[in-house]
């Protein structure tokens, strides 16, 4: 398996294996994987993350929401709305 990381991502591992004592780059991500796999909080946190659940499940409440805020064009309102539309998930 291969991952790919930014410079600053590399040098931010390089730097925390050498600090923690680790063999090598691989041995500090698995730990922090095994971490992952074990830690409670983070399982419950990783249901959501990284985006919470909407405030609301109203579709018009959300679309009146973003369309208030003037940062939207029409063409993506328009499509959010139809995405809402097709999702079990929200309510009319």
């Amino acid at each position: 398996m291969n991952i790919s990381l930014t410079d600053e991502q590399a040098k931010f591992v390089g730097a925390m294996t050498g600090r923690m004592g680790f063999a090598n780059r691989s041995e500090f991500l698995r730990a922090l994987l095994r971490r992952a796999q074990t830690d409670t909080k983070f399982s419950q946190e990783a249901q959501t993350w990284p985006f919470a659940p909407p405030a609301t499940k109203s579709r018009s409440k959300i679309l009146a929401t973003l369309s208030g805020t003037g940062k939207y064009s029409d063409d993506f309102l328009a499509d959010l709305r139809e995405g809402l539309e097709q999702s079990d998930y929200f309510d009319k």
